[in-house]
């Protein structure tokens, strides 16, 4: 079982009252153990870890991720929602976000015509 890895948003969100929050997401794949950055832009950042082990990044990456991931903060008041987020990346780059129920944007973001790549 993968942990939770962390994302923050630089990246203009619908609502701003949530550009400050720190969203969780099991989407990478990986130990639940990395920070992610959502530029201005809309790349992917993933961060250098201040552990210092040798095997770990010692320089921001820019993550090349096609695909979508689904982000949730659920440090919400009592008896509210969590907020959730769903990102489209192509070729690690954000074509839009959803906020709402992950359902919801799920079946949103399927009905979106993904450009083809050339091979």
């Amino acid at each position: 079982m993968t942990g939770f890895d962390q994302v923050v948003c630089e990246y203009p969100l619908s609502d701003p009252r949530d550009q400050d929050r720190e969203f969780l997401t099991r989407d990478f794949g990986g130990w639940g153990r990395d920070r992610y950055v959502i530029t201005r832009d809309g790349r992917l950042i993933r961060q250098a870890p201040v552990r210092r082990e040798e095997r770990d990044l010692v320089k921001d990456v820019e993550w090349p991720i096609d695909g979508d991931i689904r982000m949730v903060d659920d440090e919400v008041p009592k008896g509210e929602p969590p907020v959730e987020y769903a990102v489209r990346f192509i070729s690690g780059v954000s074509s839009g976000f959803d906020a709402c129920d992950w359902s919801q944007a799920r079946a949103r973001l399927q009905h979106q015509r993904r450009p083809r790549t050339a091979r």
